[in-house]
């Protein structure tokens, strides 16, 4: 495993916008797929009040 000296953390992304892709296809693998949609559309919201609170 590599290991770091420094770290960057940009909380709001100013510096970096994150590609979400790879988290959800991982969550697509480890979730049932009739739970799926349910979880996603919960992800989404709890997203979308976090980005309301700018």
């Amino acid at each position: 495993m590599k290991s770091y000296t420094k770290y960057i953390f940009d909380l709001d992304y100013t510096l970096l916008i994150p590609d979400w892709s790879r988290e959800d296809d991982y969550l697509r693998k480890h979730i049932p797929k009739e739970e799926q949609e349910s979880f996603f559309q919960q992800k989404q919201t709890i997203l979308n009040q976090y980005a309301k609170k700018d």
